[in-house]
């Protein structure tokens, strides 16, 4: 039983150590992170209710490693949203689909009269590897 509670622990321990193998890291990813809201160049009013989505891919269909999608204010670089907390999604599909709804409003950083960037980063295992980087810009009146 001892031997077998051992080989359980190590094949677990080798699992969880290959979880992001490096099966795809010699690939090509050709990723691509397609921003389907805001809209480029969308105008909003303070109180109004911001739906980010973003279509993070691999056209090759290999792993999307790790993403990231931030919000600055255009004019002094001030970020007011930078999710998702962990950008390891590991997504093996070769598709990822980040959506939230976040209200625009100064408790969480949007002012009347300023300019926005959303900026989204989608990366390979290492950090850099394959980086793609797609904006828009968007506006609080």
């Amino acid at each position: 039983m001892k031997y077998l509670l051992g080989l359980i622990t190590i094949f677990s321990t080798v699992l969880f150590l290959n979880s992001c193998s490096d099966d795809d890291h010699d690939s090509t990813f050709d990723y691509h992170a397609h921003i389907h809201h805001p809209h480029a160049n969308a105008s909003f009013q303070i109180g109004d209710s911001l739906l980010i989505e973003v279509e993070f891919e691999s056209h090759t269909n290999n792993t999307v490693h790790h993403v990231n999608v931030k919000i600055a204010d255009e004019s002094n670089g001030t970020v007011v949203y930078d999710k998702p907390q962990d950008a390891h999604v590991h997504e093996t599909s070769g598709k990822y689909v980040y959506e939230d709804v976040i209200l625009m409003g100064a408790q969480n950083g949007f002012q009347t009269g300023k300019t926005y960037k959303l900026t989204a980063k989608v990366w390979g295992h290492d950090a850099g590897e394959e980086e793609v980087i797609s904006t828009v810009v968007f506006s609080v009146k």
